[in-house]
C-alpha cells in the first residue's frame, strides 16, 4: 500500500478565491474584475463545482507571489496493489 497524491478540483476553486480575498479582492465584483469570469464562474470555483483554469492560477500566483502548490489542493489516497 502507497500513498498517492491526486488534484482535487473541487477543494482548489475554493482555496484560490481564499487566497484572492487575503490579497483584497474580496466581492465577486471584484474577483469577476481581475479573473475576467462571470458571477456563475466565481459562484462554481466558491462552491467547488469547477475548477479555475490553470492559466487564471498562474496568472494569479506570478501577480501576488504564490506558488501553485500554495493554491492547487491535492487529496492523498491509499493505492492498493491489485494481485
Amino acid at each position: 500500500m502507497k500513498m498517492k497524491r491526486a488534484y482535487d478540483p473541487t477543494q482548489t476553486g475554493p482555496n484560490l478565491v481564499r487566497l484572492a480575498n487575503m490579497q483584497g479582492l474580496k466581492t465577486n465584483r471584484q474577483l469577476m474584475h481581475y479573473f475576467r469570469v462571470t458571477s456563475t464562474t466565481i459562484d462554481n470555483w466558491k462552491s467547488g463545482k469547477k475548477a479555475p483554469s490553470i492559466d487564471k492560477m498562474v496568472e494569479f500566483c506570478g501577480e501576488f507571489g504564490y506558488s501553485l502548490d500554495d493554491v492547487v489542493v491535492y487529496t492523498e489516497f491509499e493505492e492498493y496493489e491489485e494481485y
